[in-house]
Protein backbone atom coordinates (compact mmCIF):
# COMPACT_ATOMS: atom_id res chain seq x y z
CA UNK A 1 0.00 0.00 0.00
CA UNK A 2 1.13 3.59 -0.57
CA UNK A 3 2.52 5.47 2.42
CA UNK A 4 0.11 7.79 4.24
CA UNK A 5 0.19 11.42 3.24
CA UNK A 6 2.27 13.74 5.39
CA UNK A 7 0.41 15.70 8.06
CA UNK A 8 -0.62 19.23 7.16
CA UNK A 9 1.74 21.98 8.25
CA UNK A 10 0.85 23.73 11.52
CA UNK A 11 -0.85 27.12 11.21
CA UNK A 12 1.31 30.22 11.60
CA UNK A 13 1.81 31.25 15.24
CA UNK A 14 -0.24 34.45 14.90
CA UNK A 15 -3.27 32.56 13.59
CA UNK A 16 -2.90 29.98 16.35
CA UNK A 17 -2.88 32.76 18.94
CA UNK A 18 -6.06 34.33 17.53
CA UNK A 19 -7.82 30.95 17.44
CA UNK A 20 -6.72 30.23 21.02
CA UNK A 21 -7.95 33.62 22.28
CA UNK A 22 -11.24 33.23 20.41
CA UNK A 23 -11.80 29.79 21.93
CA UNK A 24 -11.11 31.19 25.40
CA UNK A 25 -13.68 33.99 25.07
CA UNK A 26 -16.21 32.20 22.84
CA UNK A 27 -18.88 31.95 25.55
CA UNK A 28 -18.48 35.65 26.26
CA UNK A 29 -18.75 36.43 22.55
CA UNK A 30 -22.01 34.47 22.50
CA UNK A 31 -23.34 36.41 25.50
CA UNK A 32 -22.21 39.88 24.41
CA UNK A 33 -22.81 39.84 20.65
CA UNK A 34 -26.49 40.76 20.73
CA UNK A 35 -25.80 43.80 22.93
CA UNK A 36 -23.06 44.95 20.56
CA UNK A 37 -25.32 44.51 17.54
CA UNK A 38 -28.31 46.30 19.09
CA UNK A 39 -26.56 49.06 21.00
CA UNK A 40 -23.56 49.79 18.78
CA UNK A 41 -23.73 48.40 15.25
CA UNK A 42 -27.37 49.22 14.48
CA UNK A 43 -26.79 52.81 15.61
CA UNK A 44 -24.05 53.40 13.03
CA UNK A 45 -25.80 55.62 10.51
CA UNK A 46 -23.91 54.66 7.35
CA UNK A 47 -25.20 51.06 7.59
CA UNK A 48 -28.73 52.23 6.80
CA UNK A 49 -27.44 53.84 3.61
CA UNK A 50 -26.11 50.58 2.18
CA UNK A 51 -28.63 49.55 -0.50
CA UNK A 52 -27.26 46.07 -1.12
CA UNK A 53 -28.59 43.80 1.64
CA UNK A 54 -25.83 41.24 1.18
CA UNK A 55 -23.18 43.92 1.63
CA UNK A 56 -25.10 45.40 4.56
CA UNK A 57 -25.33 41.98 6.26
CA UNK A 58 -21.65 41.25 5.64
CA UNK A 59 -20.71 44.64 7.11
CA UNK A 60 -22.86 44.06 10.21
CA UNK A 61 -21.35 40.59 10.70
CA UNK A 62 -17.80 41.89 10.33
CA UNK A 63 -18.28 44.90 12.62
CA UNK A 64 -20.15 42.96 15.29
CA UNK A 65 -17.60 40.12 15.26
CA UNK A 66 -14.61 42.42 15.62
CA UNK A 67 -16.23 44.64 18.26
CA UNK A 68 -17.57 41.72 20.28
CA UNK A 69 -14.21 39.95 20.26
CA UNK A 70 -12.46 43.17 21.34
CA UNK A 71 -14.96 43.81 24.15
CA UNK A 72 -14.60 40.25 25.45
CA UNK A 73 -10.80 40.48 25.34
CA UNK A 74 -11.00 43.74 27.31
CA UNK A 75 -13.37 42.21 29.89
CA UNK A 76 -11.08 39.20 30.26
CA UNK A 77 -8.30 41.51 31.47
CA UNK A 78 -10.17 42.01 34.75
CA UNK A 79 -10.84 39.51 37.50
CA UNK A 80 -14.58 40.09 37.15
CA UNK A 81 -14.32 38.67 33.63
CA UNK A 82 -14.58 35.20 35.13
CA UNK A 83 -18.11 36.01 36.24
CA UNK A 84 -19.18 38.10 33.25
CA UNK A 85 -17.88 36.07 30.31
CA UNK A 86 -16.59 32.89 31.92
CA UNK A 87 -12.90 33.59 31.35
CA UNK A 88 -10.23 35.83 32.75
CA UNK A 89 -6.70 36.34 31.48
CA UNK A 90 -5.70 37.47 34.98
CA UNK A 91 -4.20 34.74 37.13
CA UNK A 92 -5.48 34.67 40.68
CA UNK A 93 -3.05 34.49 43.59
CA UNK A 94 -4.42 31.08 44.62
CA UNK A 95 -3.72 29.53 41.20
CA UNK A 96 -0.06 30.53 41.20
CA UNK A 97 2.27 27.99 42.81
Amino acid sequence: PPPPPPPPPPPPPRISLVIKKLSQVSFGVYLVHIFIIREVVWKISFLNGIENYILQTATVVALSSILTFAVCLAISRFRIGKYLIGYTAVKSASSQC
